[in-house]
């Protein structure tokens, strides 16, 4: 009988910008995805791209432009969750959920948020 033969679990907790990003790097690996099994967990649908609201505020572009559905962002071969963990058990290396479901990862990358930097542009 042969064995079957699992591929690691890259788990990316926040599907923002961050998160995005750092999908979007591994993607550019050549095979990735016969590599690795790539999850992106996020309880939001939309990606939504805050240095558009000004803009939106404004009414020089409409609210639809400054979101767009992670679905149509990722390719298919990433398991979009749409769930956010409630603990991270990093010694069992799970993701515990509410619901008591517990998701094994062999590699977690947090990117929960993304900082903004405006270049040259002094506060008060």
């Amino acid at each position: 009988m042969a064995t079957q033969v699992t591929k690691p679990i890259i788990s990316i907790i926040g599907g923002t910008q961050a998160g995005i990003r750092v999908l979007t790097q591994l993607l550019k690996q050549n095979n990735i995805h016969d590599k690795v099994t790539l999850q992106l967990y996020e309880q939001d649908s939309e990606v939504y791209y805050p240095d558009l609201l000004p803009y939106m505020s404004t009414n020089h572009i409409s609210s639809f432009k400054c979101s767009k559905p992670i679905s149509q962002i990722l390719p298919k071969e990433v398991n979009i969750i749409r769930a956010n963990p409630a603990e991270i058990d990093t010694k069992n290396q799970a993701l515990l959920f509410e619901s008591g479901e517990k998701h094994h990862y062999d590699y977690l990358i947090l990117a929960l948020d993304k900082q903004d930097e405006y270049q040259g542009v002094k506060g008060k």
